[in-house]
């Protein structure tokens, strides 16, 4: 490999595989805060898994594996929020798509959120709902793809459900801490567009003195992107193909 292809590799691997966990660990803990019957179960799952464990013992592979629920309510918060709003892939023949022409070498942009909330394959996709998961088998393939598809699909999904269950398991396990009320406007938010290093952090602050009903949710032009755009089409910047 060369010098540069060492470095774009390494920045790959810290922008993905850090503030991407972060922000599907934040609306993980907006979602819960929001939805007191889905908080209900999930302590409740938790909370079982509690009780078998000493003080201070580290949960272990198997704890991981009884929180199915928790991990349908992590999908359907990436489902409905994914940190990530799209991706680009490459048409390796001339193809038709709705009426256009893509051809061969075209770079082709597609989002993830409009994918998600198409309502052809997930019925009323506004709705915040983890029983969606209960068969994925059903799920049409490449119609979730919060972690891609296909043999390019994201290489961290361990790591990151890992992170997501064992974060998330401390303060619901610690605290009973109630649901919040919903902001007046009901905003649906968009992936953060800033660092999050610190936000989890103080989200487990405000959900300890009960103020998580003065978080509010900032729109961001990106947003446009991932509901306003399924597919773009680039020509590949090396060829011209005036001719198509």
């Amino acid at each position: 490999m060369t010098e540069k292809e060492i470095v774009d590799n390494v920045i790959l691997v810290l922008t993905a595989g850090h503030d991407t966990s972060a922000i599907l660990i934040t609306f993980l803990i907006r979602d819960l805060s929001m939805e007191p019957s889905i908080y209900a179960v999930v302590l409740q799952e938790h909370e079982e898994i509690a009780k078998s464990k000493s003080k201070g013992e580290l949960l272990t592979w198997e704890d991981l594996g009884k929180m199915k629920y928790t991990w349908k309510v992590a999908l359907e918060a990436l489902r409905m929020f994914p940190p990530i709003f799209g991706g680009f892939r490459k048409a390796v023949k001339d193809i038709e798509y709705d009426g256009y022409i893509i051809p061969e070498g075209w770079q082709i942009f597609w989002t993830m959120n409009m994918t998600h909330m198409d309502d052809s394959i997930f019925t009323e996709p506004s709705k915040f709902d983890p029983t969606r998961f209960d068969n994925q088998a059903s799920i049409p393939p490449y119609s979730f793809i919060g972690f891609g598809a296909g043999p390019r699909m994201c290489p961290g999904y361990e790591f990151a459900k890992t992170e997501a269950l064992v974060t998330i398991q401390y303060p619901l396990s610690a605290s009973r801490q109630g649901p919040m009320k919903r902001n007046k406007n009901n905003q649906r938010a968009s992936s953060l567009p800033f660092d999050t290093t610190d936000l989890l952090q103080h989200l487990f602050r405000l959900i300890k003195v009960g103020k998580m009903k003065d978080v509010k949710t900032w729109p961001h032009p990106l947003h446009f992107w991932s509901t306003h755009l399924p597919l773009s089409f680039t020509p590949p910047m090396d060829t011209h193909r005036a001719d198509k």
